[in-house]
């Protein structure tokens, strides 16, 4: 009979890989380090907390902390930039965008579910995720007020049109072919161009598209087209 840490040594390998891979994922990186920073923070409190002992006031003094190192210049009524586009130096406070708000309460709220403390919070019992409480929905909404009233919009992600990706790739092509570049130019430019025709047919699934390897691509007869054989995303399932 195989002695018992014989096969429980493998199966732990295996759990580290897995749960090394799931580690190294953008998302968890950031889950990761917003875990730190609120631990971090709430260890520096008077009172010092955990997770475990947050309350909604500590939630929001979390965000007001956070807030303090945005990029987002609120101007007051009486600046003489107020309502300017133009992002000049003044002495008015530098904030987070709203959005940026709104999408780390969501992240924050995920966090304490994970931790344990899921559900609406309670103020009798003092038990629930903190995140959920009023008064930091309502911080979200004077936040958005503020800036509102500082005649800031919402930035929208510059489109790139047809005519500019088609130049772009243009450039790519020809240059992958020029004689004089070194091997590993040559490999950047014949990258970018296969991404950037991905971004071009896929849409918005190009992060799909990005990780299929070659033999997982047929070309169908007369070089009419592909055939992808993928499981993995949206796109291709």
């Amino acid at each position: 009979m195989i002695p018992d840490f014989a096969i429980a040594k493998p199966l732990d390998r295996r759990l580290e890989t897995l749960q090394a891979v799931n580690d190294h994922k953008p998302y968890q990186v950031q889950e990761s380090k917003l875990r730190k920073e609120l631990e971090s923070f709430l260890s520096s409190l008077p009172c010092p907390k955990k997770l475990l002992s947050a309350s909604p006031p500590d939630v929001t003094r979390f965000l007001v902390w956070k807030d303090r190192k945005g990029k987002t210049r609120v101007h007051v009524p009486t600046c003489s930039l107020f309502g300017a586009k133009k992002a000049e130096v003044c002495s008015c406070p530098s904030t987070l965008v709203a959005g940026t708000v709104a999408n780390l309460i969501g992240k924050l709220h995920s966090l304490f579910v994970e931790s344990g403390r899921g559900g609406e919070w309670n103020d009798l019992l003092g038990i629930g995720n903190p995140a959920s409480h009023h008064s930091v929905k309502q911080y979200l909404v004077l936040i958005r007020e503020e800036q509102a009233r500082a005649r800031i919009t919402p930035k929208q992600a510059v489109s790139l049109s047809f005519d500019k990706l088609l130049r772009l790739c243009s450039f790519l092509k020809e240059s992958i072919f020029v004689p004089q570049i070194l091997p590993l130019q040559r490999y950047i430019y014949a990258r970018d161009l296969a991404f950037f025709c991905l971004e071009f047919f896929a849409g918005d699934r190009a992060s799909d598209l990005g990780r299929i390897f070659t033999k997982e691509v047929l070309t169908l007869p007369d070089d009419e087209g592909f055939l992808f054989k993928r499981t993995f995303g949206k796109t291709l399932r």
